[in-house]
């Protein structure tokens, strides 16, 4: 509803991807910070001494550090930040997600028919989706030439289909094409390929007043301690943008932060 209301009344609202599709920023990141990137390195806890930052530890051992970037969802602050102040505890626990689900097809030409890009279905069609996009008309350099992808979303539990975080991904695929026949949308029986993604939290569902209380903590207790800063979904407007921007204000935070140690 905030998101339809924004792009309703704000005429300054647009929907903007890189051409070559959301991988983009994961890609100009890893471009700036190759050397310092460490994979298979889960973070376990932020250490945090006389209320100032020391570094993270890992499986791999401590990585020390003048700040920290916590770039997770809710959930996981909780869990490898556990100093944080009560006050903020109890604004993050109160942020939720819904689970989900991502089935990609590769094909050889676009599926849609000319001039769609997205379908949405509600709830009460007992539709499998809850929309289904074609990648390669938002994203042109993410696809070769003449050829495309569709992505469909589940989210939960859809009418009586069951859950696709239960299902293998040869059903849960083959429900999706069912369900895109159902539209006049036919996805080859073998496509290109066929790729599933899962989340356990997928989505933040934004409850009723978790704006407001991540606002009031942004502007008053945010997050209690030097050289900690929190990034994610939940500190926005649930949505890409709304990702992005925390992370660019995180960063900005952090930069202002070390300038001025």
């Amino acid at each position: 509803m905030a998101l339809l209301w924004v792009f309703i009344w704000d005429v300054s609202a647009e929907l903007l991807t890189p051409t070559k599709g959301i991988g983009a920023f994961a890609a100009a990141l890893t471009q700036a910070c190759e050397k310092d990137i460490r994979v298979f390195t889960p973070a376990e806890r932020v250490v945090i001494e006389g209320g100032t930052v020391k570094g993270v530890a890992t499986r791999q051992g401590f990585v020390e550090a003048d700040a920290v970037i916590c770039a997770t969802t809710a959930t996981a602050a909780l869990r490898i930040v556990p100093d944080l102040p009560a006050s903020v505890r109890q604004v993050l626990r109160n942020v939720t997600y819904s689970s989900g689900c991502q089935v990609v097809f590769g094909v050889d030409a676009p599926v849609f028919p000319a001039g769609w890009f997205d379908i949405s279905l509600p709830r009460r069609t007992g539709s499998f989706m809850v929309n289904c996009n074609d990648g390669a008309l938002k994203a042109s350099l993410s696809a070769p030439q003449d050829k495309s992808y569709l992505s469909a979303f589940l989210f939960n539990a859809r009418g009586q289909a069951g859950n696709p975080l239960a299902l293998g991904d040869e059903e849960v695929a083959r429900r999706v094409r069912e369900d895109l026949r159902t539209y006049g949308i036919h996805v080859p029986v073998a496509p290109l390929f066929t790729r599933v993604y899962r989340w356990p939290e997928a989505v933040c569902l934004a409850p009723g007043g978790m704006l407001k209380e991540i606002d009031h903590m942004r502007r008053t207790a945010h997050p209690g301690y030097q050289g900690l800063f929190l990034a994610g979904e939940y500190m926005r407007l649930p949505s890409v943008n709304g990702i992005l921007i925390s992370g660019v204000d995180a960063a900005d935070e952090a930069m202002g932060f070390l300038l001025h140690k």
